[in-house]
């Protein structure tokens, strides 16, 4: 594994453990490849959209009848407009 990559998997591992427990409760997530490919869109979700825990996880559709769509947000309107963020992300993370 590059360097790269094992400071993302180490990321990854830290993230799992602080979405465990909401993802068992508020998505019935408890398996730990399930929950590694959700901690990656969590990440994704957070860094770059700059939210906080809820605001992340509140964001994440990870779930059947989502039509392929893991994590969406929607920001506050301005000025009558407001930007829709989706993110799709592979099940096959590393």
């Amino acid at each position: 594994m590059n360097i790269n990559a094992s400071i993302i998997d180490q990321r990854l591992a830290s993230v799992m453990d602080q979405i465990r427990e909401s993802a068992a409760d508020e998505l019935n997530i408890k398996d730990d490849e399930k929950l590694k490919s959700l901690a990656f869109v969590y990440l994704c979700v957070n860094t770059l959209l700059d939210l906080g825990f809820e605001e992340s996880f509140d964001c994440l559709t990870d779930s059947g009848g989502d039509f392929g769509t893991d994590a969406l947000h929607i920001s506050e309107e301005v000025d009558g407009e407001f930007v829709v963020t989706l993110f799709q992300g592979n099940t096959n993370v590393i």
